[in-house]
């Protein structure tokens, strides 16, 4: 119990220090995209693994190109097509070519995270509005596209880079005080 005291005091530290350093830039609105990678770094359980860190921004930002072709298709069909049809071709037809993308073609490869695809996709609906995008009803506004991915790539890599620091400093607190330099030891001592 005293270590995951300690976890959430320096998570909690970690994320105060980031959040002030960020919250007062124009993009500090959108900071909630960092801890939606910070929930897929501690649930993966991939703690310091830079290659599975890479992965997960990378499925993340095709999610988010994902999202912008599902942007596409209603910007330019919603008029022309009936709602079943968009839908059809929007929540059917795009989401299982995004899971076969993911699951099939990209497995174990950069790409192959499914749920940090999905999440990309899911930001991209949130910072450009639905059901017709780019009209300004999204939570971006009337900010480009561009700027928009660079926004959402950025704070998703923020995100991971705060759990990597969360779990450094961690490391190095449980080191000093228990000899011991990861969670796993940690339980098999216990």
């Amino acid at each position: 119990m005293k270590n995951n005291l300690l976890l959430c005091f320096v998570i909690a530290l970690v994320n105060l220090i980031g959040t002030l350093l960020i919250g007062k830039l124009a993009i500090g609105q959108f900071i909630w995209i960092s801890f939606l990678a910070l929930q897929f770094y501690f649930m993966a359980n991939i703690a310091m693994d830079k290659k599975a860190c890479l992965q997960l921004l990378t499925s993340f930002t095709v999610g988010l190109f994902w999202g912008q072709l599902s942007n596409l298709l209603w910007f330019y069909f919603s008029d022309s097509l009936s709602f079943v049809t968009i839908n059809f071709i929007d929540g059917g037809l795009l989401i299982f070519l995004l899971c076969v993308g993911a699951l099939i073609v990209f497995d174990k490869k950069l790409p192959g995270r499914l749920p940090a695809t999905f999440t990309g996709l899911t930001v991209t609906v949130l910072l450009w509005g639905r059901p017709v995008p780019f009209v300004g009803q999204g939570l971006l506004g009337d900010r480009t596209v561009i700027e928009g991915m660079v926004i959402a790539c950025g704070l998703f890599a923020y995100g991971l880079l705060m759990a990597f620091m969360m779990d450094f400093v961690y490391s190095k607190v449980v080191k000093r005080i228990y000899g011991s330099t990861s969670r796993r030891a940690e339980k098999e001592s216990s």
